[in-house]
């Protein structure tokens, strides 16, 4: 009896997980969401890769501005 308790209890922690698929999906659910943060993380490393190739220049940029409009 505590071993069938334990199985049944494994079998429905590994449906739960996605892992034990007995009720005949495809286990795509979470495609879609791995997608977007895939895309997330690589639009984050481009703005990171932006910021560290255009950061020097975007800095004189803005204390040029911030020198315009202090003098003004």
């Amino acid at each position: 009896m505590m071993l069938q308790t334990l199985l049944f209890w494994i079998n429905r922690t590994l449906e739960t997980l996605g892992v034990n698929d007995t009720n005949g999906d495809t286990g795509e659910e979470g495609q879609g969401l791995v997608e977007y943060a895939l895309i997330l993380v690589l639009v984050s490393l481009a703005a990171m890769a932006l910021l560290v190739l255009f950061g020097p220049t975007l800095a004189n940029l803005f204390r040029n501005i911030l020198a315009t409009v202090e003098g003004a």
